[in-house]
């Protein structure tokens, strides 16, 4: 079976390696030629463009940025009027909002539904992972095969409505985003004073790991980071957040709203992410000096 997937970036790469291990055929077609080249020399077949793609792909999965996605679509739209058998597409784009009424112009020969994976490019196991597949108001039913292809590639799945999806990674990924954000800006400030091995010496364990995140958060600067911060849903998160420190030392909310968090979850919980702290801690050090 043949899989085409459009752009060859750490994301498309990363599936296009799990979908292969599937014993699927995968190949790829990337604008940028640097990306192109990166594939080739991993071994994959290289179209020359999206209609030989479309035409020699039966799955067609677009890990495009966000500024690209709406006109991919659109042009693989264009070019299945000119195909006869059935094409799966879906995409893997951080919000859907923008996307939907593209996929519901898609012709009956198309099999269409979104996903979003909730990992990054430097995932290992499948197992571990959740993929959300998000269907297409008035194709709701097309979500089943995708929902079929992801687990067959060792995936967990949750089927989720796009207003539902975008609102959650608005709170989750946005609110992680800008977190990691702000401690760059502290990083940058403490650096320039002290320097980076003084820095690293005096952090403490929970903002260890925040740096590490900090650090993570910085490769998607140009693209994935900016898209997220320009969504009016994370603004909307980022007033809220700005609400919540100004509440600091003026009344007593975050602390009541920290302890409702514990009421809810237990402390058993808490006992276990501080433990898994350590393990991340001692697994990145471990990792570093081997």
């Amino acid at each position: 079976m043949d899989v085409g997937i459009i752009g060859a970036g750490r994301m498309g790469l990363l599936l296009g390696r799990v979908i292969e291990s599937r014993g699927y055929n995968v190949a790829y077609y990337d604008q940028n030629r640097d990306a192109t080249k990166r594939a080739e020399s991993l071994g994959y077949r290289i179209y020359d463009s999206v209609s030989e793609l479309v035409r020699n792909s039966e799955y067609i999965v677009v890990a495009v940025s966000s500024r690209s996605i709406v006109g991919v679509l659109e042009s693989i739209r264009e070019l299945l009027s000119e195909v006869d058998s059935k094409r799966i597409v879906f995409d893997i784009s951080t919000f859907k909002e923008d996307i939907i009424s593209v996929y519901q112009r898609f012709p009956e020969n198309a099999i269409v539904s979104s996903i979003h994976p909730m990992f990054g490019p430097r995932a290992k196991s499948t197992s571990l992972y959740w993929v959300i597949v998000v269907p297409i108001p008035g194709r709701e039913e097309e979500a089943r095969i995708v929902v079929e292809f992801v687990e067959n590639l060792g995936f967990r799945v949750e089927v989720v409505n796009w207003e539902l999806h975008d609102e959650m990674v608005a709170r989750s990924i946005g609110t992680s985003y800008i977190i990691g954000l702000i401690i760059s800006n502290i990083a940058v400030e403490s650096i320039e004073k002290y320097g980076v091995e003084f820095f690293e010496k005096l952090e403490g364990t929970t903002f260890k790991i925040l740096r590490y995140h900090m650090e993570s958060i910085l490769l998607d600067l140009e693209d994935l980071a900016i898209e997220i911060l320009s969504r009016k849903r994370v603004k909307r998160i980022i007033g809220e957040l700005v609400g919540i420190l100004r509440s600091l030392g003026v009344d007593s909310i975050v602390v009541e709203r920290a302890q409702k968090y514990v009421e809810l979850v237990g402390r058993d919980r808490l006992a276990e992410s501080y433990r898994k702290i350590y393990c991340c801690l001692e697994l990145c050090t471990l990792l570093g000096s081997a």
